[in-house]
């Protein structure tokens, strides 16, 4: 299933990778319009896919991208429920939406080894970020605080950025989460960003706010998912302090964390919805992945105890047929 993130020799990348023999799905990811826009450059071969997705990964509204366009893939796929309800209701293709997720089962980090006491990466809440920022600065504290860039100093293969991240993540006790609907860009729409599950992947505590929306509660609906900062900001270093200091209460979290976002967040089980909503079998190969997916929760239920999701449980997934577009 290629990506196209578009640029010249898009057409020619993906085009190396069809299997004549096979069903070829085409996804587009937007992280903006130009790149919405740039599934245009594959129209020569655009018939050649049995079935094509255009995957919402920022706040892209549907207005932005004309409506021809966007009647032309199969299947919408939107990380937050808000905007996936508005795409919904300004097009006539379904939408599916999929909370974030990850490659939780090849990330898996439970090592108790964490050098690092907190780490912040990419959006925060600047009020919270520039108190804790103040304070920890202070080596006096004793206490290490990571501000990760996710734009390094020259050029750096996307892959190298990755495993960077989540070794750096896999050192760190605290992560600091907060909803986005504060940021201009959200609109005022909560949603799970991609650090949770990057977070309880790497065995982190994580810290902040959770979001909102009812579609996200299964997505972080076990114990301490979230620690939620005190109201009162005179309250949250010391808040801080008894986390960091509570060694079993970190341990206790590291393990059912990564336990749960390997119920819940793979991205083996992700692409499972999305091929049942394309009405596709899913291949030998990722039969497989489930199946070792599935083999390594089992023996962590039976480690902690802690017995399966309940029969009927659901992930933060569902497909939502379109409507008629507003006008």
């Amino acid at each position: 299933m290629p990506s196209v993130w578009g640029g010249r020799d898009a057409r020619r990348v993906v085009e190396e990778s069809l299997d004549p023999g096979r069903d070829n799905v085409l996804e587009v990811h937007g992280i903006s319009t130009a790149m919405v826009r740039g599934g245009s450059l594959l129209e020569p071969i655009w018939d050649r896919f049995s079935r094509r997705v255009l995957t919402i990964v920022d706040t892209i509204e549907p207005e932005h991208i004309p409506s021809s366009h966007i009647r032309r893939f199969d299947l919408v796929r939107c990380f937050c429920p808000a905007l996936a309800r508005r795409w919904r209701r300004r097009t006539d293709v379904p939408v599916l939406f999929q909370s974030t997720g990850i490659d939780a089962l090849d990330f898996l980090h439970r090592s108790d080894r964490r050098p690092i006491d907190m780490i912040v990466v990419g959006r925060r809440d600047p009020e919270f970020h520039e108190a804790v920022r103040r304070h920890y600065l202070n080596p006096e504290t004793g206490r290490l605080l990571l501000d990760f860039g996710t734009r390094p100093q020259g050029p750096r293969p996307p892959e190298d950025e990755w495993r960077l991240l989540m070794a750096t993540y896999a050192r760190s006790k605290i992560a600091f989460c907060f909803e986005p609907s504060a940021n201009r860009r959200f609109k005022g729409r909560s949603s799970m960003t991609h650090r949770w599950p990057q977070a309880w992947a790497a065995g982190c505590t994580v810290v902040g706010r959770r979001p909102t929306e009812p579609e996200l509660v299964p997505s972080l609906d076990w114990p301490e998912s979230t620690l939620e900062i005190p109201d009162d900001s005179d309250d949250w270093i010391p808040f801080l302090e008894s986390v960091l200091d509570d060694e079993e209460g970190l341990s206790r979290r590291r393990h059912r964390n990564t336990l749960e976002v390997l119920r819940r967040h793979d991205g083996r089980l992700r692409l499972r919805k999305l091929l049942d909503a394309l009405d596709l079998e899913p291949p030998e190969r990722l039969r497989a992945e489930l199946q070792r997916l599935e083999a390594t929760i089992a023996e962590l239920e039976r480690v902690q105890g802690l017995p399966p999701l309940a029969a009927g449980w659901d992930d933060a997934s569902s497909v939502v047929p379109g409507d008629s577009p507003e006008a």
